[in-house]
């Protein structure tokens, strides 16, 4: 007999196709602007350190962490370090996302994802309930989770962590 805790998990993937069961990386279900499709394999373990920003059009923090993260994106994108950021709008908000950042543009790329399996994989990565915009996760070169970071992030401690690490 199968436990609720199984149960639950086969009846979420039939609701939400594309969520990873435990024993799998999960997978964001993310798209670029254009509406491709990738998972987080493909951004992260690429010999850099990756900063992954969740953040949301509507946030008004995430929009005062912008040019800190881009400008430590341009800092380090050439030598240890990148930044990746994930608009939780979802798809059907795709052109409030894709004018925001003609509005405001980033130096790092941007992917698009939906709350329910944003916040269904980060827990199943992290332990804990995602809280809100913005939220970064911390990954080393080789693609293993090393920090996740609710609220506003410090670029001082940001690079500390990694220069420690390195």
């Amino acid at each position: 007999m199968k436990t609720f805790k199984t149960l639950l998990l086969t009846i979420l993937l039939i609701i939400q196709p594309g969520l990873q069961a435990e024993t799998e990386k999960p997978d964001f279900g993310l798209q670029t602007l254009a509406g491709e499709s990738h998972s987080l394999d493909t951004i992260i373990g690429d010999g850099k350190w990756t900063l992954i920003m969740f953040w949301a059009t509507d946030c008004n923090i995430c929009r005062q962490q912008e040019p800190l993260i881009s400008a430590f994106h341009e800092k380090h994108r050439d030598s240890d370090a990148k930044v990746v950021g994930i608009a939780i709008d979802g798809f059907e908000k795709q052109a409030r996302v894709k004018q925001h950042l003609q509005d405001n543009p980033l130096s790092y790329p941007n992917y698009i994802g939906s709350l329910p399996m944003i916040g269904f994989n980060y827990q199943a990565l992290t332990e804990e309930s995602f809280r809100g915009t913005p939220t970064y996760l911390l990954f080393t070169p080789e693609g293993e989770l090393v920090g996740a970071n609710p609220g506003p992030m410090k670029m001082q401690a940001l690079e500390s962590f990694i220069d420690k690490r390195s």
